[in-house]
């Protein structure tokens, strides 16, 4: 996804485990000006949800299973 200066904001991402619903913790960090990376360590066997915010709106297709 490209996010341009004009549209300055925070993006923020949420990982959960669905089959507990347990929050697992993550890192976002920004590589550069449009892209950002988002880090995570899977603790148990199952499906997860990825959602990604950019200024607190959900971006498209999320949250990503």
């Amino acid at each position: 996804m490209f996010i341009g200066s004009m549209f300055a904001g925070e993006l923020k991402a949420e990982v959960r485990h669905v089959a507990s619903g347990r929050l697992i913790p993550v890192t976002v960090s920004q590589k550069d000006a449009s892209h950002y990376y988002i880090d995570f360590v899977p603790d148990q066997v199952g499906d997860y949800l990825i959602n990604i915010y950019w200024t607190d709106t959900p971006i498209p297709n999320s949250p990503i299973r």
